[in-house]
């Protein structure tokens, strides 16, 4: 699958769009097929160096998850810094 991750702190051009495993889902858990994505200045943030975290990484602290439109699932990845 396709995933833009975060490679170096820095400006945008940290971020590569690239090939990653496909995700396998364990005993009791599922894949889901993202359509769409949403950041906020959290992850600006994270890509500054502001909240640094294990490179690379993902964007996104908060994941909303959608089924048929409605609120299925909220998990989020890791506490902000103030």
């Amino acid at each position: 699958m396709k995933a833009v991750r975060v490679h170096k702190p820095g400006g945008p051009e940290g971020l590569v769009y690239e090939d990653v495993p496909d995700p396998k889902a364990g005993a009791g858990q599922a894949v889901v097929k993202v359509e769409a994505i949403g950041l906020n200045f959290a992850e600006v943030n994270q890509r500054r160096n502001a909240n640094p975290a294990s490179l690379p990484m993902p964007l996104g602290l908060n994941q909303n998850v959608l089924d048929n439109q409605r609120l299925a699932h909220h998990a989020r990845q890791a506490p902000l810094r103030s």
